[in-house]
């Protein structure tokens, strides 16, 4: 009978940049200003090239806030049945000359421009003025709820921030280079069924041949089915020890 192993997975990542962009007050999460004016080239959010997202100009002035900028659709792909260990988000930004702009919202959503969990704004520290790459987020932090593989694959995955002037603001703009969201998670672990080269002993388990000196250099070939590949090990001439898996191109 077929011998069952399995084969242990580390934490693996993945991470984008937004495909959808938007600009629109929210009363609820407080990112509103009189001024009604938007954030302006919202797609210079998704290259690190010093073209840059704006918001504010003559209107954005002391103890303001910005309008709501909402990004999402970041087309991450997370392998079936992952567990979600952590969000990592990355703003690239300055304060366009002055010190006076904070972060006021920063989180994440599961519905384009819904902000749920955590807020991870720093609200004391002011924007540099120059660009500054700031992290929000680890690879353990799942921003205070629940995610499942397909929640950060759906187009309304992503994260809406907005920032505030400090009270010495004047004529403020605030300046996005670049947003990437990086999702680290842990896929299935896949179980493998040995194909030929297995022995069921007498205790009624399967395992594979014996490794000693009367099966030198053996190869035994494993498929799996999630994720699908080829895998081998070989046993060590001398060793009585399986080498390590190898991953193969050919099929069993």
């Amino acid at each position: 009978s077929p011998a069952e192993i399995q084969f242990a997975n580390a934490a693996s990542v993945s991470d984008s940049t937004p495909g959808t962009t938007a600009s629109a007050a929210d009363a609820g999460s407080g990112c509103t200003n009189a001024d009604t004016t938007d954030w302006a080239s919202q797609t210079n959010t998704t290259i690190n090239d010093q073209a840059y997202a704006t918001y504010g100009g003559t209107f954005f002035d002391a103890s303001q806030k910005s309008e709501e900028f909402q990004l999402s659709n970041f087309g991450i792909l997370i392998p079936d049945g992952s567990t979600i260990d952590g969000i990592v988000v990355d703003l690239e930004h300055d304060a366009g000359g002055a010190n006076d702009i904070l972060d006021y919202v920063v989180s994440i959503t599961k519905s384009a421009g819904t902000q749920i969990g955590d807020n991870k704004a720093d609200t004391v520290t002011t924007w540099g003025t120059s660009d500054t790459s700031v992290t929000y987020g680890n690879s353990t932090d799942t921003w205070g709820t629940t995610w499942t593989e397909a929640e950060i694959e759906n187009a309304g995955f992503g994260l809406v921030f907005c920032v505030q002037t400090d009270s010495g603001g004047n004529n403020e703009t605030a300046k996005v280079d670049y947003v990437n969201v990086t999702v680290y998670y842990t896929a299935p672990v896949p179980t493998t069924n040995i194909s030929g080269n297995a022995y069921e002993n007498d205790s009624g388990t399967t395992a594979l041949i014996a490794c000693d000196d009367t099966t030198p250099n053996i190869t035994v070939m494993v498929a799996t089915t999630s994720p699908a590949s080829t895998y081998s090990t070989t046993c060590s001439n001398g060793t009585g020890a399986w080498g390590p898996i190898d991953t193969k191109s050919s099929s069993i």
